[in-house]
């Protein structure tokens, strides 16, 4: 619930506090798509600080040289990655571990005006070698207020979430839903599986659905097998 939410997010945007982090301080998020994952993104944004999303299925090297030309001095992650950190020589902060303790009542969070950083994402490259760009606060926003209007989310909506985190689009998918205050469904992380991501959109009757146009059409040809039941609950696409 988003009661049960905003106690994980008090919790480790306390933790990280203690931590000493400061606004604007730049903060690697590892992690796969998960609960889990969500919490570290909007914990870190509800500090002032700095996100990187780092997508757990990139080749190590490509992790540690984001980490390396960002600058950041911190990654949130878990036991499972930890070994594509070997190169890494900041400080790994265990999700599970910034979870544990009671929620904190921050007397007051860092004011952190629309005009700084939201989080620094790493395109491809063109060159062969990724681009950090830095995205603003009020841009976030502006997109977040846009793309809720232009998909009608509401409350009432089941938005998924099966872009990686190592793509811009899955930012704005994340935060859209929270601030509409839809539900947010995670799709199973790993290889790319139409028929247990068909299974999902219908047990969790998923409305919005946002994703590049081959995975969509990989499930409109599974979905035929069932003469398209699996997705008769979406409204958007």
């Amino acid at each position: 619930t988003y009661a049960e939410l905003d106690q994980r997010l008090q919790t480790v945007a306390g933790n990280l506090l203690k931590l000493g982090i400061k606004p604007q301080d730049r903060i690697g998020i590892f992690l796969e798509r998960s609960p889990e994952m969500v919490i570290a993104i909007v914990a870190t944004l509800r500090i002032g600080a700095v996100f990187i999303p780092l997508d757990a299925s990139y080749p190590p090297e490509h992790i540690n040289y984001t980490l390396d030309d960002s600058g950041a001095a911190i990654v949130i992650s878990d036991d499972s990655l930890s070994d594509s950190l070997h190169e890494f020589y900041g400080t790994v902060l265990n999700i599970h571990s910034l979870l544990q303790g009671k929620p904190t009542l921050v007397a007051g969070y860092p004011s952190v005006d629309n005009e700084k950083i939201a989080y620094l994402l790493y395109t491809s490259g063109s060159t062969g070698r990724p681009k950090g760009v830095l995205v603003r606060r009020g841009a976030l926003a502006n997109l977040c207020d846009w793309y809720i209007d232009f998909a009608s989310i509401t409350s009432e909506s089941k938005v998924i979430l099966m872009i990686p985190i190592g793509f811009d689009a899955s930012i704005k998918n994340i935060f859209s839903a929270l601030m509409a205050g839809a539900t947010l469904v995670l799709a199973p992380t790993g290889i790319f599986d139409p028929d247990r991501l068909l299974a999902q959109i219908d047990q969790c009757q998923v409305s919005v659905l946002n994703a590049a146009p081959s995975a969509f059409y990989a499930l409109v040809r599974q979905a035929g097998d069932d003469h398209y039941a699996s997705l008769r609950s979406l409204k958007l696409v």
